[in-house]
């Protein structure tokens, strides 16, 4: 996974429309291996990131919170092993920023291990010199801005207390097509070994 330069970066960018047109005209669906969230509070504190953003954020798939462990790419196997369905106890922490889109923080603690060995069997290397940001997407910017803008308009919900909470791990196909990046569950598919280019890696991140 990519990471992007946080809000103390000099401006957010908006992302390449020709990226983004690339993105979507290719195979209609893009699989990653994620921990789902089904809670209430996260995306209240997800939509409350929004509001002290807008008008300046569109939104990722309401309703489809997740933590992102290893983006794949096409499907072209069925590798076993991973614990899809198990559940997995994230800690979401305050809002943050990347370059390009808004998000929630999340604990690397509390997914680091679980993201690791899913990277065992799907392939890719957990100490990798990129910075992986554990994180749940609010949203993505629909134009560059002053990162000291967004900055004040995320101070309050920066310090927001933590949410534990439970998810489970789920293979999830992103529509490459959908204009709000949705998101569908894959109960029987498995991803391919090969790791996600990174431009795809993170126009993907910022679909959720």
């Amino acid at each position: 996974m990519v990471a992007w330069p946080r809000i103390d970066a000099s401006r957010t960018e908006a992302p390449d429309p020709g990226v983004l047109r690339s993105w979507r005209e290719g195979t209609p669906a893009f699989v990653a291996v994620v921990v789902v969230l089904d809670s209430v509070e996260v995306e209240r504190r997800r939509r409350e990131v929004l509001a002290a953003l807008h008008p300046w954020c569109a939104p990722s798939a309401p309703g489809q919170a997740h933590v992102t462990l290893a983006a794949v790419g096409a499907v072209s196997g069925v590798p076993t092993g991973l614990p899809l369905g198990e559940v997995a106890e994230v800690v979401v922490r305050g809002a943050d920023s990347f370059t390009s889109a808004a998000f929630l923080a999340v604990d690397p603690g509390s997914v680091a291990a679980l993201r690791g060995h899913v990277l065992e069997i799907v392939g890719g290397d957990a100490d990798a010199p990129q910075q992986w940001v554990p994180h749940v997407t609010a949203g993505t910017y629909r134009y560059p801005l002053g990162a000291h803008h967004v900055a004040e308009r995320l101070a309050d919900l920066r310090a927001a207390a933590p949410i534990q909470v439970r998810g489970r791990i789920r293979l999830i196909a992103v529509d490459r097509r959908s204009r709000w990046g949705r998101l569908t569950v894959q109960p029987t598919l498995t991803c391919s070994t090969t790791m996600a280019s990174a431009a795809a890696s993170k126009i993907s991140s910022d679909a959720r």
